[in-house]
């Protein structure tokens, strides 16, 4: 049997973590593990990779392992991972999630349905492996187009939890994405240029909760700043740009609209500010957009301490998300 499902891996500096991951792909692996194979690509770590060859060796599976001679970006590890697989389908997983249900399941779906993406259920846990929410796609997709589930599913598909036809990737669109930090999803041009053309685009959702998003602690340094405010807006800027029908343009507008409502929400301003990001930094983002421009001047007005603004992220903390500006 050809390889059906492509498990692409990039990893850096998390072989534990890594370990793990391989572990749950070996427990839920299907009786025929040859319709599988592991991918991945190490970006130049510091820290011993050493036990991966060995290790899938001996459990006869199939699987390729590249290591960087030096770090790249994390757009251009993703990619060279994309492209070390020879499966119908890449599922993006990273090296500290881990899957939860057997893929024998996974593989009678994309047979059954033939879908050009597969939108994956869940959950999210912290750093030991304790639950935090659930993370679960499912949706009724009888009835809505290709538009109505890009725009029901963008927020709903952080890596991780998307298996993708690997002929949808296209390295000269992927490559328009690079440094945005989400060059994973350009297949979304893709899938939205064939809508416009008319073209049926396959998109479904999978009831079993089958992969575990581990919710690692993020820092809120220059680099991660530079994601969220920086490469997340610059990706959806990009799709706006490609897109050629004035009812695609308005759905991305309303996305953009919607990402940037978060972005810039009370809670996330504590938390740059607690987290030590520059105050030029934030000033630069918020004028960015009038609507937004008097959060950061208020707390600038005031001079808000990190320790009051600690207890205001135990509140929002409390609040379990559901807190809302």
């Amino acid at each position: 049997m050809s390889i059906v499902i492509s498990i692409c891996i990039p990893t850096f500096n998390r072989p534990k973590m890594l370990k793990k991951c391989l572990d749950s792909i070996l427990l839920h692996a299907p009786n025929d593990k040859k319709s599988i194979e592991i991918c991945i690509s190490n970006n130049n770590s510091d820290e011993n990779y050493s036990f991966i060859e060995d290790y899938l060796y001996k459990y006869d599976i199939n699987n390729t392992y590249f290591s960087q001679l030096k770090k790249v970006s994390i757009d251009e590890n993703m990619l060279k991972v994309i492209s070390m697989a020879s499966g119908k389908y890449v599922l993006l997983l990273g090296d500290d999630d881990f899957l939860t249900s057997g893929i024998e399941g996974l593989l009678a779906f994309t047979k059954k349905n033939e879908p050009d993406l597969l939108a994956l259920s869940g959950e999210h846990v912290d750093a030991h492996e304790k639950f935090i929410s659930e993370h679960n796609p499912v949706f009724d997709c009888r009835n809505l187009s290709t538009l109505e589930k890009f725009d029901h599913l963008v927020y709903l598909l952080p890596f991780g939890s998307l298996l993708v036809k690997k002929s949808i990737y296209d390295k000269s669109v992927f490559d328009q994405f690079m440094d945005t930090y989400h060059a994973y999803a350009s297949f979304w041009i893709t899938f939205l240029k064939m809508y416009e053309r008319g073209m049926e685009v396959n998109i479904c959702s999978y009831e079993d909760k089958i992969v575990a998003l581990r919710a690692s602690e993020k820092t809120y340094d220059t680099y991660y700043f530079d994601v969220v405010a920086r490469g997340i807006p610059d990706f959806f800027n990009l799709i706006k740009k490609e897109a050629s029908s004035k009812q695609t343009m308005e759905v991305v507008d309303n996305i953009i609209y919607k990402y940037n409502s978060n972005l810039l929400s009370i809670k996330n301003t504590f938390l740059f500010i607690l987290k030590g990001v520059e105050t030029n930094k934030l000033v630069e983002l918020f004028n960015k957009s009038h609507n937004f421009k008097g959060y950061i001047n208020i707390f600038l007005a005031h001079n808000l301490s990190r320790q009051k603004a600690a207890l205001v992220v135990k509140f929002v903390k409390r609040a379990k998300g559901k807190w809302n500006d």
